[in-house]
C-alpha cells in the first residue's frame, strides 16, 4: 500500500487541526507556548507517518522529499523551525536507511606517510568523529570506519582535512568517493 501525497497532506492538516482544537490559549506567551507544543506533536506525527510509510515499503528517498515538502507547506513555521523539522525528517530517514559510512583503509600506512604514529593519526580521527558526532564502528590497525548521517560525515572529513593540514576539502568528491551507504 502507498501512502498518496494527498492523503499525507490530509493526514498532517487533519493533525494539525487537531491539536490547534485542543489547546485554546489567548496571548503572546501562551501563543508560543502552544506553537511549540504543535510542532513537538507534529514531530511526533511525522515519526510515525515515516515508521508507517516505511513499513509498507515505501522508498525511502521518495518519502523524505515527499514529507519535507508537504510538511512545510501546510504548516506555519519559523525559519528555525522549519530547519528542525527538515533535520528531524532527514535524520529519521537516515536511521531508517542505515545511514552512511566512511572508510580509512590501512591507518597506520596513512599514518607514517604523514610522519605521525599511529596512536596520533587514530586519535585525530576519533576527535573529529566525537566533534562530527558520528559513530566509530570499527577501528582496527587495517580499518577505521565512522558510521552516520550525509551532514554529519561532511562535517567529519573537514575536520579531518583541517587536522591534517591537507589541501581544502571538496564535499562532493568526498561524497562520491569516501561515502558509502550501509
Amino acid at each position: 500500500m502507498k501512502i498518496t501525497k494527498r492523503q499525507l497532506r490530509k493526514i498532517i492538516k487533519e493533525e494539525k487541526a487537531r491539536l490547534l482544537s485542543e489547546q485554546p490559549i489567548s496571548g503572546e506567551q501562551a501563543n508560543q507556548m502552544q506553537l511549540s507544543q504543535e510542532f513537538t506533536r507534529i514531530l511526533g506525527s511525522i515519526n510515525d507517518l515515516v515508521s508507517q510509510a516505511l513499513q509498507l515499503g515505501v522508498d525511502p528517498y521518495e518519502l523524505e522529499e515527499e514529507i519535507k515538502s508537504i510538511a512545510i507547506s501546510v504548516t506555519d513555521l519559523d525559519h528555525l523551525q522549519e530547519r528542525r523539522m527538515r533535520n528531524f525528517i532527514r535524520q529519521r530517514i537516515v536511521e531508517a536507511r542505515g545511514g552512511f559510512a566512511v572508510d580509512i583503509l590501512e591507518p597506520a600506512s596513512m599514518a607514517d606517510e604523514l610522519g605521525m604514529s599511529h596512536g596520533e593519526y587514530i586519535q585525530l580521527h576519533i576527535d573529529a568523529a566525537n566533534r562530527a558526532k558520528v559513530q566509530i564502528a570499527e577501528n582496527t590497525p587495517d580499518i577505521f570506519t565512522v558510521q552516520g548521517s550525509s551532514r554529519a560525515l561532511l562535517k567529519y572529513g573537514r575536520l579531518v582535512a583541517q587536522a591534517e593540514g591537507g589541501p581544502s576539502f571538496n564535499a562532493r568528491e568526498f561524497k562520491e568517493y569516501a561515502m558509502y551507504e550501509v
